[in-house]
C-alpha cells in the first residue's frame, strides 16, 4: 500500500570518483572497484583500456592501488543527467586454485574425481599449459582439457579478461566391469574399460583368458581401453554328427578248393568268408575342449588295411581295402590234364587289427579319427577331437 503523505525519498546519488570495492573470491585482495567521474562542463575522453588506477587523476578522494587497470567504461546506471561516466578497475587474482574449482566423480567413484577449474585471467597474459600438467591442489590428476572462453563474470571486464576452464583427472581412471552372458559358450564373458594414457601400453599376458583388447582414442594423451576376457575356461561341449566313414571289409579266411571238371581235369573254387563294409551313415562324437596353453597332441587310430591280391597259374585273388586275419591258400594238382603236377599258395599277414580283433573289440566302441589343435582367442586354444562310432 502506498505511504500517502509521506515525501518522497530520492534515491542517494554516487559520489564521483569515490572507489566502491567488490569482492568477487574469497581472496579479499581480489577487488573489482567501481567509479562514477562526472564530465560536467566538459566531453568525456575516453582511457585506454589496461590504463593504472594510479595513473589518473580522481579528484579529491586519493587511494592507492597500483595493480588495478581499466576494464570497462560507460554509462553510469542510475543516472538521468547522462553526464555520469562508469569506471571499473580490475587487478589481477591470486591464487585462484585454492577456491575456484568444482568437483564431480569418474564413473561415479569417489576414489577418482575429476577436477573441473574455472579462472579468470589477463586474456593477453594467458599461455596454455602444458597437456597431462598435474593438479596443482592435487597432483594425482592431470590436465585433459582446456578452455579459453570470451566472457566473465562480471561480464564488463572481458576488454581485459576472459575465463579459462580446465579439467583434471586421475589417469589411470577407474575400471568399470560389464558381463554379457554368451550363449555360445554358455558362460558370462566380461568386459573392462578403463581411460589409460596414450603412451600405456597393454599387456594381455597378464590375463590369459583375454579375448578381445582394442583402445580407442579420447584425446592425443589420453585413450579408452576396452578388455573383454573370461574368468575360466569354457567347460568342453560335446556334439554329435552323421556322415560318412570308410568302414572296412572284414577278411577272416579264403577257402580255396579244387573241384574236378572232367576226368582228368580240375579247377580251383575260391570262397571268401567275410564281412561286406557296411554303407549305413557314421555316426560321429565331436569334442571341443579349451586350454590357455598349447595341448598335447592326439593319437589318430588307424586301420590297417590291406589289399589281398595273388595271381597264380591255377587260380587268383583280388579284394581291395580289407581287415583280415592271417590267411594261407593252397592247392596240389597231381598228373591234371592241364596243370599237371602243381602246388602253389600263398600266406597273408594279418592286418592291425586283425579281422577278428576289429569284430570283437573294435565294433561298438569310439574311436579318434581326426583331431585339430588351434588357437581360438587371444591366448586360448581348442582342441577338437572326432571319433567315429564304429560298425
Amino acid at each position: 500500500m502506498a505511504n500517502i503523505g509521506q515525501p518522497k525519498v530520492n534515491a542517494p546519488q554516487p559520489v564521483p570518483d569515490k572507489a566502491i570495492f567488490s569482492y568477487p573470491t574469497p581472496i579479499i585482495t581480489d577487488t573489482i572497484v567501481r567509479e562514477v567521474h562526472d564530465t560536467y562542463g566538459q566531453p568525456y575522453v575516453p582511457l585506454a583500456y589496461g590504463t593504472r588506477y594510479n595513473d589518473v587523476e580522481h579528484t579529491s578522494f586519493t587511494i592507492s592501488l597500483p595493480d588495478h587497470q581499466l576494464a570497462y567504461q560507460g554509462p553510469a546506471p542510475g543516472d538521468p543527467s547522462g553526464r555520469m561516466v562508469q569506471r571499473i578497475w580490475v587487478n589481477p587474482r591470486a591464487n585462484s586454485d585454492s577456491y575456484n574449482y568444482s568437483q564431480k566423480y569418474a564413473d561415479e567413484d569417489p576414489d577418482y574425481p575429476i577436477i573441473v577449474r574455472t579462472k579468470v585471467v589477463k586474456r593477453l597474459e594467458y599461455e596454455p599449459l602444458p597437456p597431462l600438467t598435474p593438479d596443482a591442489e592435487n597432483p594425482d590428476n592431470l590436465l585433459v582439457s582446456q578452455e579459453m572462453l570470451n566472457q566473465t563474470d562480471p561480464p564488463e571486464i572481458n576488454s581485459l579478461y576472459v575465463t579459462i576452464v580446465e579439467v583434471y583427472e586421475r589417469i589411470p581412471g577407474p575400471v568399470v566391469t560389464t558381463g554379457d552372458f554368451d550363449t555360445e559358450l554358455n558362460m558370462m564373458v566380461y568386459t573392462d574399460r578403463q581411460s589409460v594414457l596414450s603412451t600405456n601400453e597393454a599387456d594381455p599376458s597378464t590375463n590369459p583368458l583375454i579375448l578381445e583388447l582394442r583402445e580407442t582414442p579420447r584425446s592425443k594423451y589420453t585413450k579408452a581401453r576396452i578388455t573383454s576376457y573370461l574368468t575360466d575356461l569354457p567347460a568342453s561341449k560335446v556334439e554329435y554328427r552323421d556322415g560318412r566313414y570308410p568302414f572296412p571289409t572284414l577278411l577272416f579266411d579264403i577257402v580255396t578248393t579244387v573241384v574236378e571238371l572232367t576226368t582228368g581235369r580240375s579247377e580251383v573254387q575260391v570262397e571268401y568268408d567275410d564281412r561286406a563294409a557296411p554303407t549305413a551313415p557314421a555316426k560321429f562324437r565331436v569334442t571341443t575342449s579349451f586350454h590357455d596353453e598349447p595341448p598335447p597332441e592326439v593319437d589318430v587310430y588307424v586301420l590297417g588295411i590291406q589289399d589281398i591280391s595273388f595271381r597264380g597259374i591255377s587260380y587268383q585273388l583280388g579284394i581291395n581295402n580289407v581287415l583280415s586275419d592271417e590267411i594261407t591258400t593252397e592247392v596240389q594238382f597231381v598228373a591234371d590234364d592241364r596243370y599237371g603236377d602243381l602246388d602253389e599258395g600263398k600266406t597273408f599277414a594279418a592286418t592291425t587289427p586283425s579281422a577278428t580283433e576289429y569284430q570283437d573289440e573294435i565294433i561298438g566302441t569310439y574311436k579318434i579319427v581326426g583331431a585339430t589343435i588351434d588357437r581360438w582367442r587371444g591366448a586360448i586354444w581348442t582342441k577338437i577331437v572326432t571319433e567315429v562310432y564304429m560298425i
